[in-house]
Order: C-alpha cells, then structure tokens, then sequence
C-alpha cells in the first residue's frame, strides 16, 4: 500500500507543480475584477502548493500515511470548490463551467480515494476510478490556465466556439445543435 501512496502522491505533485508555475507566470491586468480574479487564483495556487508540500513530506512507511494522504486530498478538493465559487471576470466566462466541472470531478475523485482506501482492503477498481476523475479534474484546471494565459486549448474531443472577442464568449465543446446566448435571447423577445 506504501507504493499506491507514492505513486499517487508523485502523480498529484507533478499536476500540482505545474498548474503553479503556469500560473505565476500569468498577469491578468490592471483592471480591479480582473486583479481580485488574480489574486484570488494566486491564493488558491498557493494552497494548492501547500497541499502538495504537505503530501510531499509524507513518509510512505507511516503507519498513517493514507490518512494523512486522503486529509490532503480533502484539503485540495475544498481549495478547487473554493476556486468553483469565485466571481469569474467577464473576460474569463469560458472558464466559469471548466471550474465547476473540475469541482464536481474532484468531489468524485477525492470520494473514490476515500472509498479504496478506507475497505478493510484496498480497492484497486475504487482508486482506478478515483485517478480518471482526478485526472478529469486536473485537465480542466490545465484548460483554465491555458485561458488566463489567452491561449485556446487544443486537444482530442476538443472544440471552441467563439460568439465575442476573444475567450469572453467561447464555449469549449459545443456542438452546432445548442443555441448560444445571443440565440437564446433572440427567440425569447
């Protein structure tokens, strides 16, 4: 169990170290929303840092090491809900469904490491669940990054629709067949 500890630990810190680094190299602007936005991401990057600096310093071979592991994953789960429920400036919209999406898969995927760790024995189907939803999680945060830095994110079953200028009124992954706001509008006058 020691090694499943590791590996996930290993897996969540490299995800974790590069969502960082990303995100400091971003500036949002001058813009009052704009700037609360950054410095809100910054906060949550920050913690984010320090959950991973806390699974780090796990010592495999502690007796309570899977505990100690699944308190960190709660505390990232509650930092990406916490990230969901922030205010999105407007220039940003595309990224206020990719949070909640990441929200709802972190939710599922801290549940799972809960459930395969926490049996009487380890459940492999139960943490190979949990690592596709983590990993669902994970790109999400990875397309909002990819956002902030003004950049559309590109990649198999990906697709963007741009309606306004650039990033503020996109949609990733929508199909011909879902009307856009300005639709909606139109056949509701």
């Amino acid at each position: 169990m020691g090694d499943l500890v590791l590996n996930t630990r290993r897996r969540i810190t490299t995800i974790l170290t590069g969502m960082l680094c990303m995100w400091l190299l971003t500036a949002c602007g001058e813009d009052e929303e704009l700037t609360a936005y950054q410095e809100d991401m910054n906060t949550f990057f920050e913690n984010v840092a320090a959950c991973n600096d806390g699974m780090n310093a796990i010592d495999a071979s502690d007796e309570d090491a899977v505990g100690q592991l699944l308190s960190y994953l709660d505390r990232l789960q509650e930092e990406v809900s916490w990230m969901a429920e922030l205010e999105t400036p407007e220039e940003f919209s595309t990224v206020d469904s990719l949070a909640d999406e990441a929200d709802e898969n972190m939710q599922q995927a801290v549940a799972l490491y809960h459930e395969a760790y926490e049996g009487e024995a380890f459940n492999e189907a139960s943490a190979q669940a949990a690592r596709e939803y983590y990993d669902r999680a994970n790109l999400r945060i990875q397309y909002i990054i990819m956002i902030l830095h003004g950049q559309i994110p590109e990649g198999e079953g990906i697709t963007y629709t741009e309606d306004e200028g650039i990033l503020g009124g996109g949609y990733l992954n929508k199909t011909d067949e879902e009307p856009t706001e300005n639709e909606e509008q139109e056949s509701a006058q």
